[in-house]
């Protein structure tokens, strides 16, 4: 379902770093890039009708000044308005209004050579002093939209953002748990657990493209899912699998490469695209990290007889959060050196059996499930303490967030529905029927 906007926006997210050897963009090299339509004036309120490029938000630290970053934008009939990008915000938030040609200009005036991820199109790399322009392309997105998949009805629900409500179903395999999403191909992988395929949905029709993918031979039983939308790769956990393998889908061919663990039953993964590691939390007792390079198992921690269930990493402060389903409590991983952070407060105690986890890196909090207590632990990020607890539905499994408008989304298993979050507030603020017992959840972002 496409809906009609008023606006439409482009995430540009900045990393700042000295290139040993830089490769060279021509100045009137062209990117295409893909927008979502959807009205976003909801959470964007204090955008007048005269503003072309504000609202400025913070998604991951820019380590050194590049004050000098210029960014234009330009459009028929319209003043060009020019920002210099701040040291402290590594996220612009443009505004582009349908119907109007608009043309991007990124100049790097008197920086350090810097690389560029225009939304997941990167990267690009500019030359001190150099000049790039973008002509934008704008198209359909599933921006913010909410996949769930219900491992009782073998199907996926789709949640529009704005309305909270359920605007599609779409059949998968059987016993679908694990989701995830890729919004630079708008294409949507749903791990089927008794089927060991993963099903991929265009986003932008809502439909199952092709055959389902498969990850093994028989009985493996896929789990987890996490997308690198960088690399355009797609990491799945298996529970039984030969070899404790986590299998990796090339996005472009859909082609398999199986990665070995050290330890048995990955479930639940994230990704840093920043430092392009894969964390698996393996339910046999420990947590891998995987060389998003090399797709090989580079470490892996020792966490004890905990089960590890599920793992969320936030990109800002580099730190990884791992549900430990065993003994109520998250641990957190420092991602500099990928090892265990001890004393005072770790592992982090929370409700009974937490399953599901998700950061909100603008806000720094983390979001845990916890099955057993049918609530929400919230955690503070810079103390990695629980601020409170949320009531929600029936045995809890999987959280997403969309930081942009600060709304959690979970999963209650033993309802049939998802709780709707508001992060400003960690209240309740809605309730949507799914299918049945659903598992994992993402939002197309």
């Amino acid at each position: 379902m496409i809906r009609k906007s008023t606006f439409t926006y482009l995430i540009l997210t900045v990393l700042v770093s000295v290139l040993s050897s830089c490769s060279t963009v021509d100045n009137d090299a062209s990117i295409v890039i893909n927008l979502g339509s959807s009205d976003r004036s909801a959470f964007n309120s204090n955008l007048s009708a005269t503003d072309n490029l504000f609202n400025m938000f913070s998604s991951r630290a820019v380590p050194v000044d590049v004050a000098s970053l210029v960014i234009t934008l330009t459009g028929t009939g319209m003043t060009p308005v020019e920002e210099t990008f701040p040291a402290d915000v590594s996220t612009i938030l443009l505004k582009v209004i349908p119907g109007e040609a608009r043309s991007l200009k990124i100049e790097a005036k008197n920086s350090s050579d810097i690389t560029l991820y225009v939304g997941h199109f990167g990267p690009v790399n500019l030359s001190r002093g150099q000049t790039v322009y973008a002509d934008i392309t704008m198209s359909y997105a599933s921006w913010g939209t909410i996949y769930v998949a219900n491992q009782g009805s073998n199907t996926v629900s789709i949640i529009d953002y704005e309305s909270n409500s359920v605007i599609d179903t779409i059949t998968v395999g059987g016993t679908p748990f694990g989701v995830g999403t890729n919004s630079s191909t708008n294409r949507i992988y749903v791990a089927n657990n008794a089927d060991d395929t993963v099903s991929v949905i265009d986003g932008s029709d809502n439909t199952v493209i092709g055959s389902a993918i498969s990850v093994c031979a028989s009985s493996c039983e896929p789990i987890g899912v996490a997308v690198n939308q960088v690399t355009n790769k797609i990491y799945v956990g298996t529970q039984y699998k030969t070899g404790d393998i986590v299998v990796m889908i090339d996005g472009v061919t859909n082609l398999t490469t199986d990665i070995s663990l050290g330890d048995c039953y990955p479930y639940g993964l994230d990704v840093n695209t920043v430092t392009n590691k894969v964390y698996a939390s393996l339910w046999c007792g420990s947590l891998s990290i995987i060389n998003g390079s090399t797709d090989t198992e580079s470490s892996s921690l020792d966490m004890g007889l905990t089960d590890p269930f599920d793992s969320a990493v936030n990109e800002t402060t580099n730190k990884i959060y791992v549900t430990q389903n065993g003994n109520d409590t998250v641990s957190v991983i420092n991602g500099s050196t990928d090892a265990l952070l001890s004393g005072t407060g770790y592992p982090i105690a929370v409700g009974g059996e937490p399953y599901g986890v998700d950061v909100n890196p603008v806000t720094n909090k983390i979001y845990v499930a916890n099955n057993a207590d049918n609530n929400v632990s919230v955690i503070d990020g810079s103390t990695d303490a629980v601020l409170y607890t949320i009531t929600v539905g029936t045995a809890p499994i999987g959280v997403a967030i969309n930081s942009v408008i600060n709304r959690v989304y979970v999963t209650n298993s033993g309802a049939g529905t998802v709780s709707i979050i508001d992060g400003s507030t960690d209240t309740v603020i809605d309730t949507v029927t799914v299918g049945t017992n659903p598992a994992f959840i993402d939002v197309m972002d």
